[in-house]
């Protein structure tokens, strides 16, 4: 079974593995009362956007069952790809953690990396990318693999990790990017606020295989917020 397939669930079985998800890293990293979280590494932040991308997923998901029109299954599907964009990253970023064990991953419904028989690979390939400004307060990130025109992705490849933040001044390492998200098709939007109109964006990509190992980051660029 591939690296992501808990991502690849049918609808009633996602919404049962994000349930378990949710639940699982609350009880570790945010328990109620007085115990003590055994996973203090989790950012409270991301974790807080994992928990609306649920209650977003839940909302379209039940509205569905109770009515599946049309328009109502594009809805919960759109809910789905945006949970999707939120989780998998969170659990590339955190539940590989050296505190966490293998016990522990299975509950959560984690692969383990030592499961997945594939062999070794090293990314190595460059991402590159530009911007198109097309509609207000959304911000297209067109990306593809570096020197190589016409190609979206290498071949294999999950896709593309884009990390993303309004700053005041220019930063100087993608880590200082809070957002992020996993791009699987070019373009990528970025959706911002009102009132973020007109301010600047900070961009930079690197490639994730199927192993989830990344490969060397972009240069950062920056667009102003239409």
């Amino acid at each position: 079974m591939g690296k992501r397939y808990y991502l690849d669930l049918s609808d009633a079985e996602f919404d049962l593995w994000l349930d378990n998800f949710v639940s699982f890293v609350k009880s570790k990293a945010f328990p109620i009362g007085a115990a003590p979280a055994a996973w203090t590494f989790i950012d409270a932040d991301d974790f807080d956007e994992v928990k609306d991308a649920q209650t977003g997923w839940k909302t379209h998901y039940d509205a569905c069952l109770a009515n599946p029109t049309t328009a109502l299954r594009k809805e919960r599907d759109d809910a789905k790809d945006r949970a999707k964009k939120v989780v998998g990253p969170f659990v590339q970023q955190n539940m590989y953690h050296k505190k966490i064990s293998n016990g522990e991953r299975i509950s959560a419904g984690v692969p383990l990396h030592d499961l997945i028989r594939t062999p070794q690979e090293i990314v190595n390939e460059m991402v590159e990318f530009f911007f198109r400004l097309k509609f207000i307060r959304q911000v297209e990130v067109h990306f593809r693999v570096a020197g190589v025109g016409g190609k979206a992705r290498p071949a294999g490849y999950t896709g593309a990790v884009i990390v993303w933040d309004i700053l005041d001044a220019p930063p100087v390492r993608p880590q200082e990017l809070k957002h992020h998200a996993l791009a699987t098709k070019t373009p990528f939007t970025l959706d911002f606020d009102e009132s973020q109109r007109g301010k600047t964006v900070y961009v930079a990509l690197c490639w994730e295989n199927r192993r989830a190992r990344q490969g060397p980051w972009s240069e950062i660029h920056s667009a102003i917020v239409p």
